[in-house]
């Protein structure tokens, strides 16, 4: 009947309870219970679902709850929660979103505040700022908050060194190391050592092979149970203190390390941390703009103050001051200009005065002076004209005479006198014309007389007297002809007579005597 089955003695003389786990509703043999199902006893005529938060076991004679991170409904079977959520306790129906500021954990088992430089808007993962945005330190006193952690998978071990990890997502500082809950499964338990390491590295021994020869481990660590030796209860560490760990950041990997000296193997079943922590920065569900003069640091998680030559406003990034301005101090917003007679050093953290021969005036970067100005001092907001009779030094620095033989303006560099003129002394304005019977000296800085032979009748050079004229000194103004039977000598600075069958009359010049005529004298 229902609920049996037919004795499989070879002679089929009775029947049978079916097993529990499996089940029988007509005349036909037991068969298994689906696998969402179970039956608790023998004899089961049909199956039963084992309702939310739970699934069958292994044999299908009972039901086991859901591991933290996991969830059933009243008819299937227990599945990891969906992306970014999770359940925190055995049995969960269902799984839960993390409010904003915070992700699910990497075992979804609950909830870690967003790293600082990051945020969430709720029921999502935290995602990093913007470049250009921060997430800022709380300005409130630190607040403890507890942090649970569970690792719930068995990790099965055998001689030697094995290692399970917890992650813990929250920054901050331990302020009270709770407890550290934990099970394994093992026949003599003086075998093993185990030890708890922090991020910061810092190591305890929870077990140091003084559990005598129990069998099994099942307890809570606590700086306030009994001393260690007992493998149950709440039970002192045997080496060290979880005190040991208080003041040190609790975010990263914490690791249990299991060594079994000898050869029988065990089950670490499962283990948990408990700690208050110190929180000074909690997760964020916005990001916000670092303020004028000051960018985002590199982590997002607070802002850095524009160097000097830099500047930023309107929640944008530090960048360089513009051409021909600058920030001198660190935290500046805006750049600026500097005045007359100044201009932006190379760094731009600064104005630095125009160099002699150089000037600004107005807001931009110092000018060379024109080629016929000069500036004499530093910081010069125009140029100046030398003057007459001066022009610019080498270096535009000061103003030099011009030397003898050249002249200048008032607004011109100093040049040669023109020809035919001269100027005698450094510094002179104009150049000046010789007057008859001279002229300019090669070198333009005199006057000469006129060699004899020569005449100067005005402002001009010195010229030669014609062939029938002479001046016998220096400095004539004009030339003179010979009496008749003379002419000028070669040279033109005197007469001479003329010879034999010559003459002369008052053109200055002997010519010889016409045909069937003669002159018998010298």
């Amino acid at each position: 009947g229902p609920g049996t089955e037919v004795d499989d003695n070879g002679v089929q003389d009775s029947c049978v309870l079916c097993e529990a786990g499996t089940f029988s509703n007509d005349e036909n043999a037991c068969q298994s219970c689906p696998s969402n199902q179970f039956s608790l006893s023998s004899g089961a005529t049909s199956c039963d679902s084992c309702g939310a938060g739970h699934e069958p076991n292994f044999d299908q004679n009972g039901c086991d709850a859901c591991d933290p991170g996991q969830f059933s409904t009243p008819t299937g079977t227990c599945q990891d929660c969906p992306a970014n959520t999770f359940s925190s306790f055995n049995g969960a129906s269902e799984c839960f979103t993390c409010g904003p500021g915070t992700q699910v954990n990497s075992d979804q088992t609950g909830c870690d505040y967003c790293f600082p430089g990051f945020f969430s808007e709720g029921e999502g993962s935290c995602q990093q700022c913007p470049d250009n945005q921060v997430t800022l330190s709380n300005s409130n006193p630190p607040t403890p908050v507890t942090l649970v952690h569970l690792n719930p998978n068995s990790l099965n071990f055998g001689p030697g060194i094995a290692t399970s990890i917890i992650s813990i997502g929250t920054t901050g500082s331990i302020d009270n190391f709770i407890d550290v809950p934990l099970q394994i499964s093992h026949s003599f338990m003086s075998d093993l050592d185990v030890s708890l390491t922090s991020p910061s590295g810092t190591t305890i021994f929870l077990l140091d092979s003084n559990c005598g020869s129990n069998d099994n481990f099942v307890g809570v660590f606590t700086d306030s149970g009994i001393p260690s030796g007992t493998c149950f209860g709440n039970v002192q560490p045997a080496i060290g203190t979880l005190s040991s760990f208080n003041g040190e950041d609790p975010l990263g990997d914490w690791t249990l390390t299991i060594n079994n000296v000898f050869t029988i193997s065990g089950t670490l079943d499962n283990w948990s941390l408990r700690m208050s922590v110190l929180v000074t920065v909690f997760g964020t569900s916005a990001c916000t703009p670092c303020p004028d003069g000051s960018e985002p640091n590199a982590t997002n998680n607070g802002c850095d103050l524009c160097s000097p030559g830099d500047f930023s406003n309107n929640g944008g990034t530090c960048q360089d001051c513009p051409l021909n301005t600058y920030s001198s101090h660190s935290g500046a917003s805006e750049c600026l200009t500097c005045g007359p007679g100044s201009e932006v050093n190379p760094t731009q953290t600064g104005c630095v005065l125009c160099d002699p021969s150089e000037f600004s005036n107005d807001e931009s970067s110092c000018q060379d002076c024109p080629n016929n100005q000069v500036s004499i001092s530093s910081g010069a907001t125009s140029c100046i004209s030398c003057g007459s009779g001066y022009e610019p030094n080498f270096f535009q620095t000061n103003c030099q005479l011009c030397s003898e033989g050249q002249f200048s303006t008032a607004t011109s560099s100093c040049q040669d006198c023109p020809l035919n003129t001269y100027s005698s002394h450094s510094g002179a304005s104009e150049c000046l014309t010789c007057g008859p019977g001279s002229e300019v000296n090669p070198t333009q800085t005199s006057c000469v007389l006129c060699d004899p032979g020569q005449f100067s009748n005005d402002e001009g050079t010195c010229q030669n007297c014609s062939d029938n004229s002479f001046t016998s000194h220096s400095g004539a103004t004009s030339c003179d002809t010979c009496d008749c039977g003379h002419e000028p000598n070669g040279s033109g600075t005197g007469c001479q007579l003329c010879t034999s069958g010559f003459f002369s009359t008052d053109n200055g010049i002997c010519q010889q005597c016409p045909l069937h005529q003669y002159s018998s004298h010298d």
